[in-house]
């Protein structure tokens, strides 16, 4: 998961460590130290969990009120965006004269409704109701994920983002769910439906930890204790995702190939691939990273870069090859990293990034004129970015003809 984030199994399991050499006094005192730190207005809610835990108690939530306040709320925010849609929600504010913002699509109480319904979620999953959260989250998910198509003219598009919600952890509570609930012979198509291969990623950033959607090792981490027959379906999973076409099933496969096989079998299949699948590359260069091999990291980079096209993906192999050369104390990678993350996303600013990069290794002019070379085999698209580096080179009257020729 996000790496400011620790999913419920390891940290449930580093507090354990903690705890397991203190005396019930020295546990007592982290108890009560802890709890001086809770705001006034949370300590009774506080008090109540306590209470509660010290009892062993269950909280036994009657799932179908929440499922029915859960569909109440859909029509409710369907209501909303069909009134938005036919104008007739402006109907209803004397003097709105601010056509031109468009109404968000809940308001401020129904994405306070919602979040307290993955509150209840939450609640039921973590006292071990698995089968009901799994309902809960079911139809949570139904109401933040219905496409266009299945909702007639309603659509909420409601951003994952707007809400006060770790919407990873609970998606991979929710397959956790699944998983635990779902017999051994539907397992792998169930699982397979709930983390939403078909979800797109981003084009831009390699977005293995920056999206809502969880990877299997978070479903795994999501609560303590092992999952029944993994090894067995870590085989079949592999098996299914080979199957598919998505990027997102791509990059669980090369998670499936990494647990099963380690970092030889995910080199392999990242060469496979090659640069029809360039995540492969930025996969296996963030296990490198993660083990901070820095030296096989600037290796794997620099193939990355002779392998990927141009773009975004190639920039974010050359920014860690940079990563490499500042680790190693390589100053030369340092520069490397720099003139191929420019010449992946030529721009102002990866040029000024460049050439402040060779001032300061002293290479200014050589490396300018490598700039000035890759540029002018791209004139038709780059002529604005020739024209400067010719004049950071001293070329005024090439870059006054240059200048000449683009009016």
């Amino acid at each position: 998961m996000n790496e400011n984030l620790l999913a419920l199994k390891p940290y449930l399991e580093s507090i354990r460590k903690h705890c397991n050499h203190l005396s019930k006094e020295e546990l007592l005192d982290i108890i009560l130290g802890l709890s001086k730190e809770i705001p006034a207005k949370k300590r009774i809610e506080y008090l109540e969990k306590i209470s509660r835990l010290s009892q062993k108690q269950i909280t036994v939530v009657r799932n179908e009120d929440i499922l029915q306040q859960i569909e109440a709320l859909k029509e409710d925010i369907k209501e909303r965006m069909v009134s938005i849609e036919d104008g007739s929600y402006y109907d209803d504010y004397d003097g709105w004269d601010n056509y031109d913002e468009e109404p968000d699509p809940i308001s401020d109480e129904q994405k306070e409704e919602l979040e307290e319904f993955f509150e209840d979620a939450a609640n039921l999953f973590l006292s071990g109701q698995l089968d009901l959260a799994r309902e809960v989250y079911d139809a949570l998910f139904n109401l933040l994920d219905c496409p266009y198509e299945e909702a007639e003219y309603y659509s909420p598009h409601i951003s994952d983002y707007s809400l006060d919600v770790e919407l990873r952890e609970a998606r991979a509570r929710y397959c956790r769910c699944v998983y635990e609930t779902t017999s051994t012979e539907q397992r792998v198509q169930s699982i397979l439906d709930a983390m939403k291969i078909e979800v797109p990623l981003s084009e831009h950033r390699f977005d293995i930890y920056e999206n809502n959607h969880p990877m299997l090792l978070d479903v795994m981490n999501s609560k303590p204790g092992e999952l029944a027959e993994w090894e067995t379906f870590l085989v079949e999973w592999k098996g299914a995702l080979a199957k598919e076409n998505s990027d997102r099933a791509n990059l669980l496969l090369l998670e499936a190939v990494y647990l099963l096989e380690g970092r030889d079998g995910v080199n392999s299949l990242v060469r496979t691939w090659g640069a029809r699948q360039p995540r492969g590359y930025l996969f296996l260069i963030q296990l490198l990273v993660s083990e901070k091999d820095w030296q096989l990291v600037a290796s794997v980079a620099d193939e990355a870069l002779l392998v990927l096209p141009y773009g975004h993906f190639r920039a974010l192999a050359a920014e860690e090859l940079k990563h490499a050369g500042e680790m190693k104390g390589m100053s030369k990678l340092v520069l490397k990293g720099k003139r191929e993350i420019f010449f992946s996303l030529p721009d102002d600013r990866h040029l000024l990034q460049l050439i402040e990069e060779a001032e300061s290794q002293n290479d200014r002019a050589s490396e300018l004129e490598k700039t000035i070379k890759f540029l002018s085999a791209k004139e038709r698209e780059e002529k604005t970015l020739l024209i400067k580096a010719l004049l950071m080179a001293g070329r005024i009257e090439n870059a006054f003809e240059k200048a000449k020729k683009s009016k």
